[in-house]
């Protein structure tokens, strides 16, 4: 514990940012897990649904880097994982079925 008045009030105030900090942070797990979920019950009509909040989310991560909550290397880590997500589930919506010819049978044997 801090002798000093300088020191108590500095502990005080740290404890306080702390809080706040783990309510933001708990937030943001929360809202990651939301967004996790969407994309894994994603339709083809969803696809703009799951962008509109990933919008939203980039956002609240962007300002968590900024004000000290999380790493920004761990906030662009994040946006990069959800994005990379959502687009290997659209390229496997968007591939049609390949079909294929006698000449590419022939060629495979």
């Amino acid at each position: 514990m801090p002798s000093k008045k300088s020191g108590i009030k500095a502990l005080k105030q740290s404890k306080k940012k702390q809080q706040v900090n783990i309510v933001l942070k708990k937030a943001l797990k929360k809202e990651e897990k939301k967004i996790a979920s969407l994309i894994a019950e994603i339709a083809d009509n969803d696809v703009s649904k799951v962008k509109t909040e990933l919008a939203g989310f980039f956002s609240r991560v962007d300002k968590s880097a900024a004000r000290g909550i999380i790493h920004k290397n761990k906030a662009s880590r994040k946006k990069a994982r959800l994005v990379k997500k959502i687009n290997k589930l659209a390229t496997i919506k968007k591939k049609p079925a390949v079909k294929t010819t006698k000449k590419a049978a022939k060629a495979a044997k």
